[in-house]
């Protein structure tokens, strides 16, 4: 794989306070510098960003999380809780509206390098002057056949913690949704066979960082987790089958910006990290075979909004990028065969208006127009 840009090295990082918003309003308020509401421009809170994380709103570097870079005690204490347990784990518009609200309760000091370097507290601009984006009712979506009739299901956590799961009809659409457990409190949420039973299984992140597994019954419910290794200290999570060998693999993003792979052994364990990339300041990435080689590809978004895809080569590595598609205003980007074609096909979030939105592949890296699944998502 060709190695992107690497981040220039930040010269300095922010110590996020974490002030409950009383605490947060009454130091503003003594020091002077509170006046009317703060803001700022979507473009100068991507500035901010950029010289936080490089640009990177998945990034974990605890502990600090997010594209700006927020502690998990300012993140709880200025209410982000109610779109992501961690910071990361929120959209880009999402983060800004939660670094909105500090800004407005105790200003610019808190990004004391980046802040007034990118002019912060000097601009007062609205970053979204029309429409707030929808909040998520879903996160951690994930897809495989977990029923084993041959169609993608999709899984997803909503907003009190179940993960809900909506199998694939015979209709080409999806049943109304059931549970599969409550207190469904992870992260990097991935689905594949890791066991080689042929049942699609489960594997996420709990809050000390431990991966863990959930291997599937072949009828939507899954075994009790067991554990995958500790210290999963990495995000942008996405699994697949790598090399062609029928084993699942990992892919994952370390808190340095390298990707790495670990190779599947077929039982659900896994040989020791190799390195794939470094700089990879992306986001949105998942992997699956896009191009109908039988090794898988990886997809991901760039700073700029374009989703990019990297196939995999006869030789082992992966091609340079070549561009899918501009404007990838999306989250929850995940890869699974829906309509049980052998091809492929992308779903995402729509980060403007909450609809789920479903692209069908052609088998050959490319996808149809994008058709709406489901509102309110």
């Amino acid at each position: 794989m060709s190695s992107p840009v690497p981040v220039p090295v930040r010269v300095t990082r922010h110590r996020l306070l974490a002030l409950s918003l009383a605490a947060c309003c009454t130091m503003t308020a003594l020091a002077g510098s509170a006046g009317a509401a703060h803001a700022a421009s979507l473009s100068t809170w991507e500035k901010l960003a950029q010289c936080e994380s490089g640009g990177d709103w998945s990034n974990v570097h605890s502990p600090h999380y997010g594209g700006l870079q927020f502690t998990l005690d300012t993140w709880q204490s200025i209410g982000g809780t109610r779109y992501a347990p961690y910071p990361h784990q929120a959209t880009k518009n999402e983060q800004i509206l939660m670094g909105q609200k500090l800004l407005d309760t105790a200003g610019e000091s808190q990004w004391p390098y980046c802040g007034p370097l990118v002019g912060l507290g000097a601009d007062h601009a609205d970053p979204f002057p029309v429409d707030v984006p929808p909040a998520p009712v879903f996160t951690q979506t994930a897809a495989a056949d977990f029923n084993g009739d041959g169609a993608a299901d999709i899984v997803a956590r909503d907003s009190a913690g179940n993960l809900k799961m909506w199998t694939h009809n015979a209709g080409g659409y999806f049943n109304a949704p059931v549970n599969v457990t409550a207190g469904w409190n992870f992260t990097q949420t991935v689905a594949a066979d890791f066991n080689g039973d042929a049942k699609a299984d489960l594997m996420a992140r709990d809050s000390d960082g431990t991966l863990k597994l959930w291997t599937g019954r072949g009828n939507g419910t899954f075994n009790a987790a067991v554990n995958v290794t500790g210290g999963w200290n990495f995000s942008q999570t996405a699994a697949a089958d790598f090399d062609g060998n029928g084993k699942t693999d990992l892919i994952a993003r370390d808190t340095d910006g390298n990707l790495k792979i670990w190779a599947g052994r077929g039982d659900g364990t896994f040989n020791a990290a190799a390195h794939l990339s470094a700089g990879w300041n992306f986001t949105q990435t998942a992997a699956a075979d896009f191009n109908g080689d039988g090794a898988a590809d990886i997809i991901a978004k760039d700073a700029g909004g374009t989703l990019k895809m990297w196939t995999h080569n006869a030789v082992g590595y992966f091609n340079a990028p070549v561009n899918v598609t501009g404007g990838w205003n999306f989250s929850q980007t995940t890869a699974a065969d829906f309509d049980g074609n052998g091809k492929t096909d992308l779903i995402a979030r729509n980060d403007n208006n909450g609809e789920l939105t479903i692209w069908a592949g052609q088998g050959n890296g490319t996808f149809s127009s994008p058709a709406k699944l489901s509102g309110g998502w």
